[in-house]
């Protein structure tokens, strides 16, 4: 995630696990800022329920998903 400022305050985005999911999955993207009219991309994580998923399967779902991005 980019680095919000306002005037001379900084704020980094910095992840935090709480150790248990919301939901069974969740797909969190967000838009990079923009070079005039252009995206820079997006920049996103995951978050799941270990136990309906494993990471292996999640992994496959990244792949695919940015592979439909694209």
């Amino acid at each position: 995630y980019p680095t919000f400022a306002l005037g001379d305050i900084k704020i980094d985005f910095e992840p935090i696990s709480s150790g248990t999911a919301k939901f069974e999955l969740l797909f969190n993207l967000s838009e990079l800022p923009r070079d005039g009219n252009h995206p820079l991309g997006y920049v996103g994580y995951v978050e799941y329920a270990t136990d309906v998923f494993d990471r292996e399967t999640i992994e496959q779902l990244i792949t695919r998903f940015t592979t439909l991005l694209r």
